[in-house]
């Protein structure tokens, strides 16, 4: 068995983002397909938030906690990696 992954301290923060996210209209903060939930294929079965919490709870760090401040959609990706203290 290998190591365990470090948990990301935000994922609070995952409601917050998305619906930051859906309130500009960007494709992030919308529900999206996950294949490993059952459901007809295609169609959006897990919201913004679940699978920020599912992503993060396997410890890839998305960094809601600043992603919830980015002012438009086209900046999400340099949000996500800054090093915010809010």
């Amino acid at each position: 068995m290998g190591p365990w992954p470090i948990l990301p301290s935000d994922t609070s923060e995952c409601a917050v983002m998305c619906g930051h996210l859906k309130s500009l209209r960007c494709q992030e903060g919308e529900d999206l397909y996950n294949s490993d939930i059952s459901g007809p294929v295609g169609i959006p079965n897990q919201t913004c938030t679940a699978w920020c919490i599912e992503v993060q709870g396997r410890g890839v760090f998305l960094n809601p906690r600043c992603v919830k401040t980015v002012p438009s959609c086209n900046l999400i990706e340099e949000y996500r990696k800054r090093a915010c203290t809010n």
